[in-house]
Parts: structure tokens; C-alpha cells; sequence
């Protein structure tokens, strides 16, 4: 099992450019967690360190936090997002993991977005929320950064989510 190194504060030069990035929200993917597995439900975690910045703060995490069929999810919801020519809607990248969420959302009829990330490296002891605004622009780059994601670590064995 492939787990990542603690990291509390790393040189984000260090890690390389960002594999998703909106806003202060970044995100780099190091491997899955466990490279030889193949089934849905262990073959999909993806170690990662995220960071979120905002004026005044800096929020690492890192693990096995997010799952390949989750980035694909908000990929898709995203696209569903920008397409929609009210502008009205969310898409919410989620995890089974309680350290990272973060949700696009509309905030009026004007189509005006904002991007949510509510954070943290202990969620036992720790709740961080940092509130970005987005355009609605940005969208499609966001997309093709998940679906990037999903390119280099594609979904194994997707009939298995079904089997729970």
C-alpha cells in the first residue's frame, strides 16, 4: 500500500504544478493508494495533498482522500454547471474521507459562482471553510483538470460500486 509521507506545510514548488486548480484551491495527485489493487472500492483512492490560501490563512491536507469516480462526478456535475443557461446549480466534489469537500455553486440569477472548500488535516479537532469567487469561464479548464485526473488514473472496475 502506497501511503504519502506526512506533510504539514511542503514547498508547494517542490510538489510540481497543481493537477486542479481554482481560485486558492490546489490540488496535486501523487499515485493511488494502492497501486496493484484492482477492485472499485480499494483500486480508486487517490493519495493527495491539497492546499487551500486564502488572505490570512494556509490549509494543508494530505492522504488518500478522494476516490477517482469522485473527481469524474464533479467533472461531469461542472460541465452539467456550465452548460445550464440559467446559470443556476451546484457541483460538489465529495469524499467518503471527512478532510476536503468543495462545491461550486451559484449565488444569484446573474449566473455569478462561488467556489466552497471546507478543509482540514485533523477533522477531529480542525473545520476550515474558504469561500472563492469563480467564473463561470473558468469552468471548462476546471473540467478538463478533472477529467485529466480521471485520464491518468482511470476508474477500476466501475460495475463494482454496484456489488455494495
Amino acid at each position: 500500500m502506497a501511503v504519502a509521507p506526512l506533510i504539514f506545510s511542503p514547498d508547494p514548488d517542490a510538489l510540481g504544478p497543481a493537477h486542479l486548480k481554482a481560485a486558492g484551491f490546489e490540488l496535486w495527485v501523487h499515485d493511488r493508494r494502492s497501486p496493484e489493487a484492482q477492485d472499485y472500492w480499494e483500486g480508486n483512492w487517490l493519495v493527495v495533498t491539497v492546499r487551500c490560501a486564502a488572505e490570512g490563512a494556509t490549509i494543508w491536507t494530505t492522504g488518500p482522500l478522494l476516490r477517482v469516480p469522485d473527481v469524474a462526478r464533479w467533472a461531469a456535475a461542472l460541465d452539467h454547471l456550465h452548460q445550464r443557461p440559467e446559470g443556476v446549480g451546484v457541483a460538489t466534489l465529495t469524499s467518503d474521507e471527512p478532510n476536503l469537500t468543495a462545491v461550486v455553486r451559484s449565488t444569484d440569477r446573474t449566473g455569478e459562482l462561488q467556489l466552497v472548500v471546507d478543509i482540514t488535516p485533523d477533522p477531529l479537532t480542525q473545520e476550515h471553510r474558504l469561500r472563492f469567487t469563480v467564473e463561470r469561464s473558468e469552468l471548462p479548464d476546471l473540467v478538463q483538470q478533472c477529467r485529466g485526473i480521471v485520464k491518468a488514473y482511470p476508474v477500476r472496475d466501475p460495475d463494482g460500486a454496484h456489488d455494495a
